[in-house]
């Protein structure tokens, strides 16, 4: 018989959560993966460990209370005893267990789900903030004793493995089942042999019956018992030659299978690949943050860092450039202002190389595999700063002034700093600590707002007191330094609490008074809280900085026009590398 396997663990510990993180992600050796094939798994939500833990940590800020040994997180594998003949059938399957998933928990408390393809036997891990009906951290609601349990594998059996045809485990069972651990070990390791031998008993004396008969110990009932320990011991080893065996066995059925299904999915993948290429696009532009230009999402209008671009199946047209392209490559290219192989290596690491591939099939598949491969091997070049556009800054700078009130004696001492400044495509650009990332903000109607190379801190000296505050965004930065805070002041910019307590340390260990800055909300308060008591907490007015400056400005509108700095800069510009122009 062909069961459906649903398995559920619950971590109650950070640490544990960031283990199956680094054990789904595969950030750490995993026993029986094939590292060759690891990037054919797909991921849904949190895409590595740090966004895992920030995520979590973002669900349990909407509860009122986290017990102190509570369940943070719950995380499901969806299986089966074997694999479906075509891959299809294995991927509309593991479709079916993670809607039960998102259907018992809410899809906002799915941290991630991932397909494994790199094992012998396709599976979803999914990892979920128990989070109730009533909106409380609880984890007894979902898995708390043998009828609730059972319950759960019965509807996950009607509604997921029933279609398929599998069966549902025996019902109240007693069987012990191996961990994959041990199951691994087993088929790593010899098959063992028998190597206990049980010893002839001698038949017992006259005098041996005797004593025996009044309770005594001799030489004949010591040899009784060691004889019936050792037959134990031999019984069991011929039980794990056995177990061994058929592990092995199973798994040369199991690859036999897969080997077969990979076969038949080439071809299908084949078929597929102009359906994929028209789906692409959208997802695409989703994981490079840009947004649609309403909620619909029949809308094929998108706001983007090079502004509108519409979408036509497969292909696409930016509206403000006047060119048009086709497939997530091109797409990707003039979005990211990159080369073909550096778009291939950003593709597969966000979508699998099995997606990469789908979508290029009907032109080149039987080259792409190799072109991916290789892109995906080679280490990612240098972030460059995007090119200054003197033309386009005093627009840039009337919208900073009216729009989020910031001076303009202030913005231009940043602009002559060289920490922000305008792109081509009239975007503020934040540079970021290290100049390693830019922050863009666009300045249109319905603006863009993303992040480009690493999304490090902003920070702004705005005095030399020996203080900094850590604040959410850069925008806030902004807004505490000229509300005149004195000392330091640096942004979080998306980063998770431990790379913000690295910063903190940092700080504190050359002198400064570390001040936590953030929202005033609970969630403010509760990353406030991850910084310890050592930290002293500062609260906005309003919800945050950027709205307690707009509250207390009322200035008269800036209007656009050159100044000596910017011909200063343009010809700075002109004798220096120092803002590349060509990418």
């Amino acid at each position: 018989m062909n069961y459906c396997i649903l398995r559920a663990v619950k971590l109650s510990k950070f640490g544990n959560i960031a283990a199956s993180a680094q054990h789904n992600f595969r950030t750490r050796e995993t026993p029986n993966a094939d590292s060759t094939r690891t990037p054919l798994n797909t991921t849904e939500g949190a895409m590595s460990e740090e966004e895992v833990l920030r995520k979590v940590k973002e669900r349990l800020a909407t509860v009122n209370t986290v017990r102190k040994n509570g369940i943070l997180a719950i995380e499901y594998l969806v299986t089966t005893s074997f694999d479906f003949e075509t891959l299809q059938m294995s991927n509309d399957y593991l479709d079916a267990g993670q809607r039960w998933i998102n259907e018992i928990h809410g899809p906002e408390n799915v941290i991630y789900a991932t397909r494994h393809r790199d094992e012998s036997t396709f599976h979803l891990s999914a990892m979920v903030v128990p989070i109730d009906p009533k909106r409380k951290l609880n984890a007894s609601h979902f898995l708390d004793g043998r009828v609730k349990l059972s319950q759960m594998q019965s509807d996950f059996f009607r509604q997921v493995g029933e279609p398929f045809g599998l069966e549902r485990g025996v019902e109240g069972s007693t069987a012990k089942h191996t961990s994959i651990r041990d199951y691994y070990a087993m088929l790593n390791q010899p098959v063992p042999q028998p190597r206990a031998e049980v010893p002839d008993v001698p038949e017992p004396t006259h005098s041996e019956i005797v004593a025996e008969s009044r309770g005594e110990e001799t030489q004949h009932s010591l040899a009784v018992i060691a004889a019936a320990i050792t037959k134990k011991k031999r019984e069991a080893e011929i039980n794990a030659q056995r177990q061994a065996e058929h592990a092995k066995a199973k798994h040369v059925e199991l690859l036999s299978k897969q080997l077969a299904m990979e076969k038949k999915g080439i071809s299908q993948l084949r078929a597929a690949g102009a359906t994929a290429r028209n789906l692409a696009l959208e997802l695409v532009l989703e994981k490079l943050g840009c947004q649609r230009e309403t909620s619909e999402k029949s809308t094929m209008k998108w706001r983007t860092p090079v502004g509108t671009v519409t979408l036509n199946g497969s292909k696409f047209y930016a509206n403000d450039l006047a060119f048009d392209g086709v497939g997530a490559v091109d797409l990707t290219k003039l979005i990211e202002d990159i080369d073909e192989e550096s778009a291939l290596r950003l593709l597969s690491t966000e979508f699998g190389m099995e997606q990469v591939t789908a979508e290029m099939v009907a032109r080149v598949y039987e080259s792409l595999k190799v072109k991916v491969e290789v892109a995906a091997a080679k280490p990612a070049t240098a972030f460059q700063l995007p090119v200054p556009s003197l033309k386009e800054w005093p627009g840039v700078k009337v919208y900073l002034c009216n729009t989020w009130k910031f001076s303009e004696p202030f913005i231009d001492r940043l602009h002559q700093a060289r920490q922000l400044y305008a792109d081509q495509h009239a975007n503020v650009v934040f540079v970021l600590s290290r100049e390693v990332g830019v922050e863009l903000h666009g300045t249109n109607e319905r603006p863009f707002h993303g992040f480009r190379g690493q999304k490090a801190r902003f920070e702004l000296k705005h005095s030399d007191d020996k203080k900094v505050a850590i604040v959410e965004t850069t925008l806030d930065a902004i807004s505490l330094a000229e509300l005149d805070f004195k000392g330091t002041v640096i942004s979080l910019n998306e980063n998770s609490e431990s790379v913000a307590g690295n910063w903190a340390n940092e700080f504190r260990s050359a002198g400064y008074q570390v001040i936590t800055a953030f929202n005033n909300d609970r969630a403010g308060d509760s990353l406030a809280s991850t910084f310890g008591p050592f930290c002293e907490r500062l609260r906005p007015n309003l919800k945050n900085w950027q709205q307690d400056l707009q509250a207390g400005k009322d200035v008269a509108p800036v209007l656009a026009q050159s100044t000596d700095e910017d011909e200063d800069w343009e010809e700075t510009n002109r004798q220096s590398d120092q803002w590349p122009r060509e990418r």
